[in-house]
């Protein structure tokens, strides 16, 4: 099951305003469904975001690059806390030092956790943000993880097809996409090879797809998921270019 944690505090870098986000104790992927391009649906899996809006000046907040407030306060405090704390401890007896020490217990036990300052949750970013953002020049590592989340989001209505609503082929934003976020992923780590060969399935270049599932099959790497890899691969043999559920959940592919 989702356990709501305490919400945790974060320090936009443009502004220095606080944004207070969801905090989780616990969440897994129990009765969910993985999919050939690396998305995860579940019920009891909650859905975390790199990308906000910040709600005091409006800038795109990248929260991976942000501080908790305690992280704040620690950072900046901590060193000078400690070293006025070990200074005036030196200065004192045996017995002063045992009642310090008692004294410090006591207060831990006791003390309130401080209050953190004024903040407010953030916007989440559109549809249309996403878009721009993709073509806005950004970082590698975010322009990756802005295309994943417009691919994942352009396939929803492909993962589950019915006779009445088919899968319908990649539009033209798609295909550019696609071509752009496979420029970006680096061959070396076999997740992103095996996302590479599922970017080239999609986009119908199954035998490039087979080319890069067979490097992988051939190999030496014990990490490599092969199962998932043969999947891939069948696909790209059946020139079938949808994504489909995997046969076993987990995470494949970007972020695992």
């Amino acid at each position: 099951m989702t356990m709501i944690g305490p919400d945790v505090i974060k320090e936009c870098s443009e502004c220095s305003g606080y944004i207070r986000m969801t905090g989780y104790l616990s969440y897994n992927s129990i009765g969910g469904m993985s999919y050939t391009d690396g998305e995860t649906v579940a019920p009891m899996l909650p859905e975390f975001y790199e990308a906000v809006r910040c709600p005091w000046c409006a800038s795109v907040a990248w929260l991976g690059n942000y501080e908790t407030f305690e992280e704040v306060s620690e950072r900046i405090l901590g060193p000078l806390k400690a070293y006025k704390q070990e200074l005036e401890f030196k200065k004192l007896n045996l017995f002063k030092r045992m009642w310090v020490r008692m004294n410090n217990w006591y207060e831990k036990a006791t003390t309130q956790p401080e209050v953190p300052p004024p903040s407010k949750r953030p916007e989440y970013l559109s549809w249309e943000d996403y878009e721009e953002l993709a073509d806005s020049g950004l970082p590698p590592h975010r322009e990756i993880y802005v295309r994943t989340y417009l691919w994942h989001g352009w396939n929803s209505a492909r993962r589950r097809p019915t006779k009445d609503k088919p899968c319908w082929p990649l539009s033209a934003k798609e295909i550019c996409n696609l071509e752009s976020l496979c420029d970006l992923l680096d061959s070396d780590y076999w997740k992103t090879c095996l996302t590479k060969a599922e970017i080239k399935r999609e986009l119908s270049q199954f035998d490039e797809a087979i080319e890069l599932t067979d490097d992988l099959l051939i190999g030496n790497d014990e990490e490599v998921n092969r199962e998932a890899v043969m999947q891939i691969r069948e696909l790209a043999v059946k020139r079938d270019p949808f994504v489909a559920p995997m046969h076993r959940t987990g995470d494949i592919f970007i972020g695992g």
